[in-house]
Order: structure tokens, then sequence, then C-alpha cells
């Protein structure tokens, strides 16, 4: 198995070692690696599609759910919060 290193992270001075079309087949050969490892970007594209649904789905409910705060301060906000609580 090989990894993957960055030793220098000057794009110019990788550019000057290696071709972009060398580069490109390292890449694929990398990437074709860890496919068959068992990474797939389906699998990947499915865990941030549901987190992303789970965090939209609650930023929807703080914005339908929550208190206004517009133009308040904190002070004002806490002093509100301590009242519904009574």
């Amino acid at each position: 198995m090989e990894n993957v290193v960055l030793k220098n992270a000057g794009i110019v001075e990788q550019q000057k070692r290696n071709f972009t079309s060398t580069l490109v087949i390292k890449t694929l050969g990398i990437l074709k690696q860890t496919l068959d490892q068992g990474f797939t970007t389906i699998h990947d594209c499915g865990v941030f599609t549901i987190t992303m649904i789970v965090l939209a789905a609650g930023a929807l409910a703080v914005a339908i759910l929550g208190m206004s705060i517009a133009g308040k301060s904190l002070e004002q906000i806490a002093v509100e919060e301590i009242r519904q609580s009574k």
C-alpha cells in the first residue's frame, strides 16, 4: 500500500518535477487503490447528504420555532427566557 505524503506544498516546484499528465496518472492510481480498499465515493456522498439533511432540518426548525432576537441585546434575551421558563 502506498501512502500519500505532501513533501513540498509549492505547486510551481511540483510542476517543474512532474508533468501535469504524470500527476493525473499518479492520482488516478491512488484513487483506484482507494476504491479497491472499499472506500466508495457513493458511500461518502450518502453520508454527506444525510448529514446535510439533518443540519438543514435543524436550521429550519430553529428558523421556524426559535425566538426572534433581531435588535435585542443578550441581556434582553436572557430576561425573556427567564420569564418564559417561569
